[in-house]
């Protein structure tokens, strides 16, 4: 994962939960997977990650909870955020989305 590569052991999964499948009424159930590392310098392993996923080979984007696409990198900070990324789906009429979260103090 971008946080254990060779050259740099920046961090440690603590959890890889997943996956879980949640229903939304009459919605189909939507899969979902949750990884939980513990590290240090968030913003400089999230930003790092930001450019591998918004790259052109994965085409991810920075969107808000209605999916508009942000028009500006937020700038981040270690202490605390959290992001949303999102693009569209193999599946026809589905989105992939991937939400990035991270708080201090339990440093994970």
């Amino acid at each position: 994962m971008f946080v254990d590569t060779e050259d740099q052991k920046e961090g440690r999964l603590l959890a890889n939960r997943g996956p879980e499948k949640e229903s939304k009424g009459e919605e189909p159930a939507v899969e979902g997977r949750i990884y939980i590392y513990e590290m240090e310098n968030y913003a400089s392993v999230v930003g790092r990650y930001l450019d591998l996923l918004m790259g052109e080979e994965q085409g991810f984007q920075l969107v808000d909870e209605t999916y508009l696409i942000l028009e500006e990198r937020p700038e981040l900070a270690d202490e605390e955020g959290s992001l949303t990324l999102a693009k569209t789906s193999v599946q026809e009429g589905r989105v992939f989305q991937l939400a990035i979260g991270w708080s201090q103090p339990t440093a994970t």
